[in-house]
């Protein structure tokens, strides 16, 4: 167990990029939903993420212990229906939330939750979503984020 003084926190680059989709990789084997994701899915996601990044659209911040990433969480702007219809059309996302297993319970996800938060109200972003397993829901509560009315249904056979 160690404290937040023992890690750094920053701002990730492109070249980190590997080792955040490995990460959400990891964070959907042990949610239970790996299954739904396609065989390219990491190809697709680097991909994905190396466009939002040019035209910034997505951060992502890590926590390195050392020089070893250990943790990390994304800040994604987003524009799709049916927010792009509101006043105010462009929102905020957090996802890929995701420590390592050794490293939990120390901060690190809230600490890098807030970051995230921070970049995307620099972003002058009003509305920010996320989806959030039991466990990270006080880490959300204490942020400030409140409980919506979203559904969801899963049919994993289509």
């Amino acid at each position: 167990m160690h404290n937040l003084e023992n890690y750094s926190f920053e701002a990730a680059t492109a070249e980190d990029l590997p080792e955040i989709v490995r990460m959400k990789l990891l964070m959907f084997a042990e949610s239970g939903h790996a299954d739904l994701l396609a065989e390219n899915a990491s190809e697709v996601i680097l991909a994905d993420y190396q466009r939002l990044y040019t035209v910034s659209l997505a951060r992502h911040f890590v926590a390195k212990f050392g020089t070893t990433i250990v943790g990390c969480a994304g800040a994604f702007l987003k524009e799709d229906i049916p927010f792009r219809y509101f006043k105010t059309s462009r929102y905020g996302f957090i996802g890929d939330v995701y420590i390592d297993l050794a490293n939990r319970g120390n901060g690190i996800a809230s600490r890098l939750s807030a970051d995230a938060l921070a970049w995307l109200r620099s972003q002058d972003i009003g509305m920010v979503r996320l989806l959030a397993s039991e466990a990270g829901r006080p880490i959300y509560s204490r942020l400030g984020f409140t409980s919506s009315d979203e559904m969801v249904l899963i049919d994993r056979a289509h």
